[in-house]
């Protein structure tokens, strides 16, 4: 699936065109069920947090902005939310993820973009505190109190590092363009 199909399909969906949800659905759903999956910690959630976002996805249309991010990093970033916003929704703890679950998660979620890789790559150059903070952040959906508590630091200094983080991958990814 190319970027610039998806975009079109994406434009197509903005513009209230049924047929061209459905590919974008036979062409996403997969990855996005994944990200569900991830995010919810549960078939049955991920399956409710996938309605929801293509939902969102067909209200939203309009607003996907192809400058601001690819199609499919866009697409995650909702089902991912929904995802966040159907365990929270459940007052479910999610089982933590082990370091090395989410070394191995890293390169299958970047697989689809080129600027994702990039990323990546920025997320590896940061301390290992920081590094561990954020992926622990996005594959999670954890609060600050609740990544504070998970990482064993107290709240201020978590903000603080996640803080000195998102300010090195904002500077690492500026650098590249």
């Amino acid at each position: 699936m190319t970027q610039a199909r998806l975009t079109a399909l994406l434009t197509s969906v903005a513009g209230g065109d049924h047929a061209a949800l459905r590919q974008l659905y036979d062409l996403t759903s997969a990855k996005l069920f994944g990200v569900c999956l991830l995010a919810a910690q549960d078939r049955m959630g991920a399956e409710e947090a996938m309605q929801d976002a293509y939902v969102k996805i067909w209200r939203k249309a309009g607003y996907f902005d192809a400058m601001r991010a690819s199609p499919i990093a866009w697409m995650c970033a909702i089902a991912r939310n929904c995802a966040i916003d159907w365990r929270r929704a459940q007052a479910r703890v999610p089982a933590p993820l082990e370091d090395a679950a989410l070394d191995a998660l890293m390169p299958e979620q970047a697989a689809d973009h080129d600027g994702t890789h990039h990323l990546l790559d920025c997320v590896a150059q940061l301390k290992e505190a920081e590094s561990r903070a954020v992926r622990f952040a996005f594959y999670e959906g954890l609060s600050h109190s609740e990544l504070a508590a998970r990482l064993a630091l107290p709240l201020g200094t978590l903000k603080s590092l996640m803080r000195r983080a998102i300010l090195a991958l904002r500077k690492c990814v500026d650098d590249r363009d």
